[in-house]
């Protein structure tokens, strides 16, 4: 893996999130990030869900990836990979949160609670909105 790099992280493609939160697949905000993001000097590296089970739409993923040059990497943990980051795009992944905990400039292409966010609002909901002693 590079030392620094671009990274999307994908979403499962059939997904509650994906099919009503957002209006994009996987594909079609990769093909977003990637007309962004190709002509940077800084590696693209593409993050399947974990949870992924779809291998038709890993397969597509994976042919634009590799006609692409986007590394596919899911090496090591998704805080590590975060950490090396230098910028975070993802449709709506709760991955996003960490992110923003971590300081990346994330972007988010679906619709997120966490989408206008900076790092403090977001150390606030984990700290005393999920923390609550209801």
């Amino acid at each position: 893996m590079p030392a620094k790099y671009n990274l999307f992280v994908g979403q499962v493609e059939k997904d509650s999130q994906i099919t009503f939160q957002s209006e994009e697949t996987n594909l079609s905000a990769l093909k977003k990030w990637f007309k962004e993001h190709h002509d940077t000097d800084l590696p693209l590296v593409y993050r399947y869900h974990p949870s992924e089970k779809s291998y038709d739409s890993a397969l597509i993923i994976e042919r634009f990836c590799y006609a692409n040059g986007i590394i596919i990497s899911n090496y090591a943990s998704i805080i590590s990979a975060l950490e090396s980051a230098v910028t975070v795009t993802l449709i709506n992944s709760t991955s996003g949160m960490h992110a923003l905990l971590l300081g990346k400039d994330v972007k988010v292409l679906g619709r997120a609670i966490y989408e206008h966010w900076n790092r403090y609002n977001t150390y606030y909901f984990a700290t005393e909105v999920l923390n609550d002693d209801l």
